[in-house]
């Protein structure tokens, strides 16, 4: 992985894997709750809580690897890192 890609975006820390189990405890819940949203017909709102499930699980994995967003538009920096570091593999 190289870290200089896109460095305005996010910056390399050290790897946390408290803030990435919390960021997965929160993804799995959003995840849970996006589905019955989801089942009960509010099917607007059920995406917007499974959006939130998939950054969460985003920033898991980039406080994983020892990274984080930065700049005022995180959650569009969190996508772009995956898209940078992880196209091939999904």
């Amino acid at each position: 992985m190289n870290s200089d890609k896109n460095s305005e975006q996010w910056e390399k820390t050290k790897a946390d894997e408290e803030l990435a189990e919390n960021a997965l405890l929160i993804a799995r819940r959003d995840l849970k709750t996006a589905r019955n949203v989801y089942e009960d017909g509010d099917y607007d709102w059920s995406l917007s809580i499974a959006y939130n499930s998939m950054l969460q699980s985003a920033r898991a994995l980039m406080h994983h690897k020892g990274y984080r967003p930065k700049g005022e538009h995180k959650h569009l920096s969190t996508v772009m890192f995956l898209k940078t570091f992880y196209e091939k593999e999904v």
